[in-house]
C-alpha cells in the first residue's frame, strides 16, 4: 500500500502479485490501523458516522473502527486537537484524510502502525526491516487476519544457506543473498 506524501508508517514491498493482492483487495478485509492527529474534537455524531461509512465524494466507504486516544490543546491558537486510530480495511486514495475532511476535520498528521498484525512499533522513522518467516508465511498463505505466531528464533541472523525470508524456497545465497 501507498502513503502520500504527507504521510508517515507502514508500507510493506513485494514484488509478488499474489501476496500484494492479499493484503490491499477490499474483499479480504486486511485491517490497516492508522493513528491521526486532528483538528477539533469528536462529537458522537461524527463518531458514528465513521463507524457506518462515510461519503466521501462519490464513494461512501466501508464501515471501520475510531476510538479517541487523546484530547490536546493547540500551543498555536488554543484549540482542541483530538488524537485518534481509526481503522479501516479499504484504502481508496487519500482515504483517511477524505473521512476526516467529510466530517470537517483537518488532518494535522496520519501515521500508518499497523496492516493486520503487521506493524512498525519498534522501528524508527525511515527504517525497514524484513518481515519474520511467521509474517511471510500467512501472507503466503493468504489469512485474513495476517495473525502472527509466536516467537520463535525469528529474529536470528540469515546465514547464506538458510532458505530465503522472502518465502521463495531457495536457499538465502541464491536468491535474495546475491
Amino acid at each position: 500500500g501507498r502513503l502520500d506524501y504527507d504521510s508517515s508508517g507502514l508500507i510493506l514491498l513485494t514484488n509478488d502479485g499474489d501476496i500484494y493482492n492479499k493484503i490491499i483487495h477490499p474483499r479480504v478485509k486486511v485491517e490497516k490501523k492508522y493513528i491521526v492527529l486532528c483538528k477539533g474534537e469528536f462529537t458522537n455524531d461524527e463518531v458514528l458516522r465513521f463507524e457506518n461509512g462515510i461519503d466521501i465524494g462519490g464513494y461512501i466507504t466501508a464501515k471501520s473502527k475510531i476510538k479517541i486516544l487523546d484530547k490536546e490543546k493547540s500551543k498555536k491558537d488554543n484549540s482542541i486537537n483530538t488524537l485518534v486510530e481509526i481503522i479501516i480495511h479499504e484504502g481508496k486514495n487519500r482515504q483517511v484524510r477524505k473521512m476526516c475532511e467529510a466530517i470537517g476535520k483537518k488532518v494535522l498528521s496520519l501515521h500508518r502502525s499497523k496492516i493486520g498484525d503487521i506493524g512498525v512499533k519498534d522501528l524508527k522513522l525511515g527504517s525497514w526491516r524484513y518481515l519474520k518467516n511467521s509474517e511471510i508465511q500467512d501472507l503466503n498463505n493468504g489469512k485474513e487476519t495476517l495473525k502472527q505466531k509466536p516467537k520463535t528464533n525469528e529474529n536470528k541472523k540469515i546465514g547464506r544457506n538458510d532458505p530465503c525470508p522472502c518465502g521463495s524456497g531457495k536457499k538465502y545465497k541464491q536468491c535474495c543473498g546475491k
